[in-house]
């Protein structure tokens, strides 16, 4: 049996094929993802605003359909019980601060002998 060298302009020419499939298939998708991504910014776009809206929408429905349906009486002990929790959390905050700092070194006791 004969060894058959390899024909160097068939080695060639797969070589240049190989490299020109790889160059169009990446020309062909940067040429989609350009067609594509103004289509796509416009859906992110459109899902965001939506989103955002519904953010805004949710908390603004409930609290004035909250208000509407409870009795003057009971939105009054909410504002307080909103206006005590709000000043019970700023004093643990501060505590919290406080107990955060580091402690001032105490000045050396003297024995007497």
């Amino acid at each position: 049996m004969e060894t058959q060298e390899p024909n160097i302009e068939e080695t060639n020419t797969k070589k240049e094929t190989t490299s020109d499939f790889f160059r169009k298939g990446v020309e062909d998708a940067a040429e989609k993802a350009k067609e594509y991504a103004p289509k796509f910014k416009e859906e992110i776009d459109s899902i965001l605003s939506e989103v955002a809206y519904g953010v805004g929408f949710v908390p603004g429905f409930l609290g004035t359909f909250v208000k509407e349906i409870l009795p003057e009486s009971l939105s009054e002990d909410l504002k307080k019980g909103v206006a005590k929790g709000q000043e019970n959390a700023k004093e643990v905050a501060e505590k919290m601060k406080a107990a955060s700092k580091p402690k001032e070194e105490a000045a050396p006791v003297e024995i007497p002998v």
